[in-house]
């Protein structure tokens, strides 16, 4: 099977609510229930945009797995001409981990916005109807026929 066949999953999630001081304590306490929920997921890796509640909540969530967390500044997306970045940085990841599963955390701007034109399974507007709460869970399969969603915020699609 080639490396273009194999599919890396992609599990992306939006940063816990967070305040001056950083994410606030439900969210502290939803991140690590999604560290614990992905011990069955064989994540590879964490990777998270540089927001301090990304941040915040990778690391959390990477904690009971003992998995390292990469920062990467082009998952943020401030702007329409960063979620091209962001385009860039998770087919680079994609790329990356063929045949893994990692764990992305970036805001809800590039879930709902970047995401939906990525999958050949969504219309590219999904994202305006469907929310994507904090630190819930849209997994990706991509391989070399494309992107495809399997489930959006913890739900089927």
């Amino acid at each position: 099977m080639s490396d273009l066949q194999c599919a890396a999953t992609l599990l992306i999630c939006c940063p816990g609510d967070a305040d001056d001081a950083g994410l606030i304590l439900p969210a502290r306490s939803q991140a690590r229930e999604l560290g614990r929920s992905l011990g069955s997921a064989r994540v590879s890796m964490v990777y998270s945009s540089s927001a301090p509640a990304a941040v915040q909540t990778a690391e959390l969530a990477a904690a009971p797995s003992e998995l390292m967390v990469r920062v990467r500044n082009g998952l943020d997306s401030s702007s329409p001409e960063a979620r091209q970045g962001v385009v860039e940085e998770l087919q680079a990841i994609v790329d990356q981990h063929r045949g893994e599963t990692v764990l992305v955390v970036s805001d809800a701007v590039a879930v709902r916005s970047v995401v939906p034109p990525l999958a050949k399974n969504l219309p590219d507007d999904y994202g305006d109807s469907h929310d994507a709460p904090p630190c819930s869970v849209t997994e990706l399969a991509v391989d070399g026929d494309g992107w495809l969603v399997r489930s959006w915020a913890g739900r089927q699609v």
